[in-house]
């Protein structure tokens, strides 16, 4: 990977410690089952994903041009939540939406953020008319878009402010409701016009556009905002005291008083959020790594995690030896894999067992009883029916269940990575492009599975939809005719 992605540029300190604490643990070498090249579109996307700017819309539309659907599906969401540096919205681009607008636009509220975005890059102020009617006639999610797409479009902040200053929504209480919300997104210059809304006649309009406060003072200033958080923690509507509490987590180490003071809110629903932080700035999570290929380490508790996997890599050197080809290796998938496995919790290992019989599968899990190995993966074609599935896999056999087959190239591998290469070539030459993509929609479905992620270190929905984009693109694998050759190279490789 020639580049590292991250959610956010992190600080030199939180790395090195990162990198010190898996430097104890020099012979753990956990490789993804399947370790792709990323294609150029894929990197273009990461790019744009990680700065948050569109700079070249060439290359988003080749991307909404692509053969692979995770890199179309990726253009689209950078369309929607990306500022526009670049404004030449081509003739063939407004083609290419409108083409997969209606589809999108039964799934979900990015098409309207894409509408909004695009009409503004395109027309800019001549677009005013426009937008003042949708904030007050349009559906919620249109009208937040429409709001947000002021900025994202390349409007000047001044002039977008202005005009939503000059703009008469005094007898429409969801439009001001929905600028109160949007405001966020222009930062502190919105602070003069958020004080109008704070004094709205309608309760929910003032409650919502003092969060959206909270949380723009909390970024710009970080630790100086604690006078104000403190103000407000002291608020009699419950809800602004919970965004006190949400916001604290920025603000790390200096906020824990504040927290202290929360921990003892008459309300319960407080009081458990700001346990919740506590809990989360005792454990600072590396949740920059979320989304990328080491996500593994995003976890809070990286030396109890390495400690399970150093233990996990003996037992596979140990169970190589004793059944020499009757073992092919282990796939950690789960809570771990994935980055936000929890110790306190007593979080088990998702392991899947690659063998030819059972005997193999009972010597490992007798030999990895303390480090709590999971006995059973819940197959996802069965969760309405509750029904548990051993977590082993008998490689010797034709395997044909999709769940099974998407296990063997996603997780982390240990054992011989050659039979494994030779394993999924066989595969993928009894596939057709079709299968593939019935593969690759289970593996994105569980990949970006991450709501306890977003439980575990306080991630927001809309910060959560940015890391799945991440997590899709570095971890999904690409089209048939790629991953085939893929397999043929590193096959090749080792021989």
């Amino acid at each position: 990977m020639p580049k590292f992605y991250s959610l956010e540029n992190p600080k030199k300190d939180k790395v090195d410690a990162l990198l010190e604490e898996i430097k104890k643990y020099p012979d753990l070498r956990p490789r993804l089952a399947f370790l792709f090249p990323l294609s150029e579109g894929r990197k273009n996307a990461l790019d744009m994903l990680e700065s948050g700017e569109i700079t070249n819309l060439k290359k988003v539309e080749e991307l909404l041009e692509s053969k692979d659907f995770i890199e179309r599906e990726a253009g689209f969401y950078i369309l929607g939540n990306s500022f526009y540096r670049d404004t030449g919205i081509s003739a063939k681009m407004k083609n290419l939406l409108d083409a997969i607008y209606e589809e999108k636009y039964k799934k979900e509220d990015l098409a309207d953020s894409v509408k909004m975005n695009v009409l503004i890059a395109s027309h800019k102020e001549k677009a005013f008319p426009k937008i003042e009617k949708i904030i007050g006639q349009g559906l919620t999610s249109e009208r937040l878009a429409a709001v947000r797409a002021l900025i994202f479009g390349g409007i000047d902040k001044n002039k977008a402010i202005g005009f939503l200053e000059k703009t008469d929504f005094s007898n429409n209480d969801w439009a001001r409701e929905s600028i109160a919300e949007g405001l966020d997104i222009f930062g502190e210059e919105s602070l003069p016009l958020l004080e109008k809304f704070i004094s709205d006649k309608d309760n929910n309009i003032k409650i919502r556009a003092i969060k959206t406060k909270i949380g723009i003072i909390t970024a710009s200033q970080k630790e100086k905002a604690l006078p104000f958080l403190e103000k407000m923690a002291h608020y009699d509507d419950w809800r602004v005291r919970m965004a006190v509490v949400a916001n604290l987590l920025s603000i790390g180490d200096a906020a824990s008083s504040l927290l202290e003071e929360l921990l003892n809110d008459e309300i319960p629903d407080v009081r458990r959020k700001a346990e919740e932080i506590s809990n989360i700035l005792k454990h600072e999570p590396h949740k920059w790594l979320l989304g990328s290929r080491k996500s593994l380490f995003a976890t809070n508790y990286t030396k109890e995690m390495t400690q399970r996997l150093s233990v996990l890599q003996n037992i596979v050197n140990e169970t190589e030896k004793k059944f020499n080809d009757r073992f092919l290796g282990i796939i950690v998938v789960g809570s771990v894999e994935k980055g936000y496995f929890n110790a306190d919790e007593n979080s088990d290992l998702d392991v899947i067992i690659l063998a030819k019989d059972y005997e193999v599968s009972e010597y490992i899990h007798n030999k990895a009883k303390y480090i709590n190995i999971c006995k059973g993966v819940m197959a996802m074609k069965e969760v309405s029916r509750g029904k548990w599935v051993e977590n082993y896999i008998d490689f010797s056999r034709k395997i044909e269940d999709k769940d099974e087959l998407s296990v063997l190239f996603g997780g982390l591998f240990w054992g011989n990575r050659k039979k494994l290469l030779e394993l999924q070539n066989n595969i993928l030459n009894k596939m057709n492009n079709n299968d593939w993509d019935e593969i690759r929609n289970i593996m994105l479905s569980g990949q970006t599975r991450l709501f306890k992620a977003a439980s575990r270190f306080e991630i927001n929905s809309v910060k959560l939809e940015r890391i799945k984009v991440f997590t899709a693109l570095s971890k999904v694998p690409p089209n048939y005719v790629e991953t085939l050759e893929i397999v043929n190279s590193q096959l090749s490789m080792i021989k």
